[in-house]
């Protein structure tokens, strides 16, 4: 999302294991993400307070978070980050 162009060096590019993969919000054109955001996103967010969908999480308070992240999560299940 930081733009259309990006300056790298070749040597950077063949001496290093970095790899470049496109995802994410930048992926979608403008008319694919006001269709995420105006459509998909709200009904997604409905099923989900209704209980018609769910997904497993490993929940987590903020303050343990390293552990956490060292630990790692469960397949299948999306770590989340509780605030108090």
């Amino acid at each position: 999302m930081a733009g259309q162009r990006i300056n790298i060096e070749a040597g950077t590019l063949r001496n290093s294991a970095l790899e470049i993969l496109g995802a994410g919000l930048g992926s979608y054109t403008k008319e694919e993400f006001k269709q995420l955001t105006s459509e998909f996103l709200p009904e997604i967010f409905q099923l989900a307070a209704s209980g018609k969908i769910s997904s497993a999480t490993h929940k987590v308070p903020l303050k343990n978070i390293e552990k956490a992240w060292q630990e790692g999560t469960e397949a299948g299940k999306r770590l989340v980050i509780t605030v108090p």
